[in-house]
């Protein structure tokens, strides 16, 4: 962030001081009337969602977010090819795609956002990933999980468009070394390596 973001750079503008003042009192107001202290129909509560999500539209133009599908190595020639699926919008299943070809490989549901100035792809995980939900446990359809706290030795996770949750254990073998990962960024900021892409090219699966 701050004047050197590009990524987020559209993001900026929730940190304007007036914009932060309003976002104060919604969550303020929300909290009291979590706990039935007061009401919050005085707030523009809907006028600061919609803010929010013209925000996250700016921010989604420059620096799509998605996962990688069917990345596989050429049969003639260097490198990968496949299709990266931006997942926001509207709607669901999402239906806009980009044509990836690079010289790396990615497993399928691997969260990345698309910096397509630079053409490059930044990785989200540890701070969130797609995985099959232990309370749903469907493999059709994949929970967003989002890095929501710290337990000690365990993380907590929840799903955005859920109430689902996810408890990631220090000992589980398939989550070690993301949990490692992430508790050592607690300590440390990481640097964090960005991926050339060679190709980029629009799609929409909904066409026939």
């Amino acid at each position: 962030m701050g004047k050197k973001a590009v990524i987020a750079k559209p993001a900026l503008r929730l940190l304007e001081p007036e914009r932060v003042e309003d976002m104060n009192k919604i969550v303020h107001s929300l909290n009291q009337r979590k706990h039935n202290k007061t009401s919050s129909d005085e707030i523009d509560i809907v006028g600061a969602m919609t803010f929010i999500g013209n925000v996250a539209n700016d921010v989604y133009k420059v620096s799509p977010f998605g996962f990688f599908e069917g990345v596989q190595r050429k049969r003639f020639g260097k490198g990968y090819s496949g299709r990266f699926r931006l997942a926001h919008g509207a709607l669901q299943p999402f239906s806009l795609c980009v044509d990836y070809e690079g010289a790396e490989a990615f497993s399928n549901y691997q969260p990345f956002v698309l910096d397509l100035q630079q053409k490059e792809v930044l990785c989200m995980e540890p701070l969130a990933f797609w995985e099959e939900c232990p309370n749903h446990q469907s493999t059709d359809e994949q929970h967003f999980f989002l890095f929501d706290r710290d337990r000690g030795s365990d993380l907590e996770f929840k799903a955005t468009g859920y109430d689902c949750c996810m408890t990631l254990k220090g000992e589980n073998e398939k989550y070690k070394s993301l949990v490692e990962e992430l508790k050592s960024w607690r300590q440390e900021d990481p640097h964090l390596e960005k991926f050339a892409v060679d190709k980029i090219v629009l799609l929409d699966d909904s066409e026939p």
